[in-house]
């Protein structure tokens, strides 16, 4: 009994350390691959952080996606930390509109806030195509490959991890807040419900709702 449990350990360990590995690989692939613009942008990210993952999943560690956060999870669970999440993540927006210089250094591009169309198409197809990749491997692929190891700590882990990310990735801080705050709040959403769809939804309504007033109050 006890060398049945030595080698489940064994075991346990070395999935952990070969998938950290897998996870480091990807960050540095993505980093060293070089992106001229938005297409090769997002086929870089479509690779490293769904393709990869998504065959080392199945190839390597042989489970199902459901293992990962695709599935509907506890939906009560799900509604009910998104919504929390919601209120809370509007309220730290607005302590920063009034007591920091994000409202100043936060800006879409001026052709996406120009006309309704423009803005709704660069919310549902190029943020939320952001929001899939984050959601796909820092909660999906990350997050819930520790969430039987480490449990509550493993929001925590995904989240420093993007921050890493995106600090050597060098994404501009201020542009990028909406995406470093939702990782946060995405994280406890995914673990509690067990599932990606609620932090999705998420993170998606949380800043198109933001990104809409950013617009207005510009004008």
């Amino acid at each position: 009994m006890n060398l049945k449990r030595k080698k489940n350990t064994l075991s346990q360990i070395r999935e952990s350390v070969v998938t950290c590995l897998a996870i480091i690989i990807c960050l540095f692939l993505l980093k060293m691959f070089p992106t001229k613009d938005l297409f090769e942008q997002i086929s870089v990210l479509m690779s490293f952080f769904v393709i990869i993952p998504a065959l080392y999943i199945k190839l390597i560690l042989k489970k199902e996606f459901a293992d990962f956060g695709i599935q509907e999870g506890n939906w009560k669970k799900g509604l009910i930390f998104a919504g929390v999440s919601l209120i809370f993540s509007f309220l730290i927006i607005y302590l920063m509109f009034h007591y920091t210089n994000f409202s100043k250094n936060y800006t879409l591009p001026v052709k996406f806030s120009v006309k309704f169309i423009y803005f709704a198409l660069y919310e549902l197809l190029l943020v939320s195509s952001y929001l899939i990749f984050y959601e796909l491997f820092f909660r999906g692929f990350v997050m819930f490959s520790f969430i039987e190891k480490i449990d509550y700590l493993a929001p925590l882990i995904q989240f420093l991890l993007f921050l890493v990310f995106s600090y050597f990735v060098g994404y501009i801080i201020w542009d990028n807040t909406l995406y470093i705050l939702t990782a946060f709040f995405s994280g406890w959403i995914a673990w509690e419900s067990r599932s990606l769809i609620y932090s999705f939804a998420y993170s998606l309504i949380f800043i198109i709702i933001t990104d809409a007033i950013v617009i207005k109050l510009a004008k």
